[in-house]
């Protein structure tokens, strides 16, 4: 890959991490990969010889998750299933389908897998993405919708409707960071691993008891914050995974507006939200991942707040105007550390 490439996805990260305690007595250990189209940075607390072991079994997982669901690798199952409108595919691709098919109907249908074909219509997923006909946008929202799919669990074979197109991109770093977990536990050695935006923090490393995580400036540059929190996993066997989904990702700018990524699955169109970031805190990636397209698509109301209640999550809503609204359960690990950027409560928001 070229290192513009690289550079420009190093960019995209929204979350970083900075370690403000005393140095743990573990060795860490830092590794780079490349899976589903993001950069993989790793830091792996443990001798090197067993962090060097630890970090081929999680790339591996990586990109075999990436092998199950990639949308652009004409063997995945995922790519099989849209091509062909009927595939088998293997127990976990089934069970990831499932769970965000739920997901889906638990948001209102904010979370929709089956915005495949919109997606391609924009061409966010190549280098010049652009903006479609009215009509096009029309005909092919015919096509989305979780009714358009559906799951024979005897024989494990999924259908699609016909012209309906899957698109994991929500949940796909996600699934892959659950993935990249259970290596973490199978040899219970404290890591804290960023895929593209999902970073997952595991264990308590010798000396340190919680995890500080800067939150990236979405103003700023790839080494500007805004905010930091604290995250402490339950137990030493514990993880903590944050998702970020964001406007400023992905867009481009047509006749003097921008368009972002994040399709509204009603419309076919980019989001219209007064947001610009959320970030989702949970113990899984596949949920935090999926929770906070969701939640960005569906804003800042009832509704959202209640799909994380429910999922036991918690939330951080950054909005264009640099206020922020942060759920109950992560008011006091949250700190603003740029001026710029104010608490507001829930009655105040945009």
């Amino acid at each position: 890959m070229h290192t513009a490439a690289v550079k420009r996805l190093i960019a995209l990260l929204f979350l970083f991490l900075f370690f403000s305690l005393p140095a743990c007595t573990a060795e860490k250990n830092s590794f780079t990969g490349f899976a589903m189209g993001s950069v993989i940075t790793a830091d792996i607390y443990a001798d090197r010889k067993a962090a060097e072991k630890i970090w081929q079994m999680a790339d591996a997982e990586a990109n075999r998750i990436d092998s199950l669901l990639s949308g652009t690798d004409a063997s995945s199952e995922i790519s099989v299933l849209n091509r062909s409108g009927s595939a088998a595919c293997s127990a976990q691709t089934l069970d990831i389908l499932r769970r965000s098919l739920e997901i889906g109907a638990l948001s209102d249908g904010c979370l929709d897998l089956t915005v495949g074909a919109v997606t391609a219509l924009w061409g966010f997923a190549g280098e010049n993405p652009s903006l479609p006909a009215a009509k096009d946008i029309a005909d092919t929202l015919k096509t989305v919708g979780a009714d358009h799919v559906a799951i024979d669990d005897r024989s494990g074979v999924a259908t699609l409707s016909e012209g309906t197109q899957l698109d994991l991109g929500a949940v796909g770093k996600g699934a892959g960071a659950d993935a990249m977990l259970d290596v973490l536990k199978k040899n219970a050695s404290p890591a804290v691993i960023n895929f593209g935006g999902t970073v997952l923090l595991y264990g308590r490393p010798a000396g340190r008891q919680s995890w500080t995580v800067g939150l990236r400036d979405p103003y700023g540059d790839a080494n500007s914050y805004f905010a930091t929190l604290t995250c402490t996993p339950g137990t030493n066997d514990g993880a903590v995974i944050l998702s970020t989904s964001g406007s400023y990702e992905k867009q481009f700018v047509f006749e003097g507006k921008s368009y972002h990524h994040i399709l509204d699955p009603a419309t076919g169109y980019p989001v219209e939200t007064a947001l610009s970031g959320v970030t989702v805190v949970s113990s899984e990636g596949l949920l935090s991942d999926a929770l906070s397209t969701a939640c960005f698509v569906s804003g800042l109301n009832d509704s959202s707040l209640t799909l994380l209640q429910n999922a036991d999550a918690q939330a951080v809503f950054v909005f264009a105007d640099k206020s922020v609204y942060v759920t109950d359960g992560l008011a006091d690990s949250f700190r603003i550390t740029d001026r710029d950027f104010h608490l507001i409560a829930y009655e105040e928001r945009p």
